[in-house]
């Protein structure tokens, strides 16, 4: 299970003791930062959604668990990886960056591939 809770909450620790999960934070600037590079949307609006199954999220979850739960080998850059990853698939599915992106690199990424 995953949940989304916002980073204000201080709550989020006491979820994550309960049930055994992770608590991935991205901050709102981080989140705007990753909308601005990735999907060219400077007005960041994420929607609230009321239980919806979401089939990949999990996936990136149980790697970032998985990843943490070996402290002694635990990679900062692959986690790092792994959470903007994450915070990439949230922005293209529940946020209004999803309604603005129809497809194809954005401008900032096609400029640094042809770089």
């Amino acid at each position: 299970m995953i949940t989304v809770v916002p980073h204000w909450n201080r709550l989020r620790g006491d979820i994550a003791r309960h049930n055994g999960s992770v608590v991935v934070a991205i901050t709102p600037e981080g989140m705007l930062e990753l909308a601005a590079n990735e999907l060219d949307c400077a007005n960041l609006d994420l929607r609230p959604t009321n239980r919806i199954i979401d089939h990949t999220a999990p996936k990136y979850a149980k790697l970032i668990k998985a990843e943490l739960a070996q402290p002694n080998l635990a990679n900062e850059l692959y986690l790092d990886s792994l959470i903007t990853i994450l915070g990439i698939h949230a922005l293209r599915h529940y946020s209004n960056a999803a309604d603005a992106k129809s497809g194809g690199l954005s401008t900032a990424t096609a400029a640094r591939v042809r770089d």
